[in-house]
């Protein structure tokens, strides 16, 4: 007996039509999804820098007085216009500071909120953008005693 060749099916192309149709926009959407999350946790990251570089820049604006046993410490006004000067310069407007304040222990803590972009999404699900609160924390720099409540 001769070998003979099985006839060329169209049954093969029409799996490979199929598997493209498939894996195409499947790996489409995997891929921009990632680029999209990737884009919000780097902005993230640097907002949370920004953060911090304003809470440090914050703590140096700060007015001690001591009464009695007693030290009383705030901020200067011009600290949360500071911190947002400083956030603007990092995250390029990307970020806003929404609170300036002393913690116990005279900790300088700024609080913000950064919203990042996200064109894919936007296009498949209609998230225009991530928004992320951030907060960096600092020590006072100046006047404050150890032990400060």
């Amino acid at each position: 007996m001769l070998y003979k060749p099985k006839p060329e099916s169209s049954e093969s192309g029409k799996t490979f039509l199929l598997m493209l149709l498939v894996v195409t926009p499947t790996l489409l959407i995997v891929f921009g999804a990632t680029f999209d999350l990737g884009q919000v946790a780097a902005g993230v990251s640097i907002a949370q820098q920004a953060a911090d570089l304003g809470a440090t820049e914050a703590g140096k604006l700060v007015n001690v007085t001591t009464v009695g046993q007693r030290q009383e410490v705030v901020l200067l006004p011009e600290a949360a216009d500071e911190a947002q000067w400083i956030a603007d310069d990092v995250t390029g407007g990307g970020m806003r500071i929404d609170r300036v304040y002393i913690a116990e222990g005279g900790l300088v803590v700024v609080e913000g909120t950064v919203c990042i972009r996200t064109r894919f999404l936007e296009q498949f699900i209609g998230k225009q953008r991530a928004c992320r609160r951030v907060m960096g924390m600092a020590r006072a720099w100046r006047g404050i005693e150890p032990g400060y409540e």
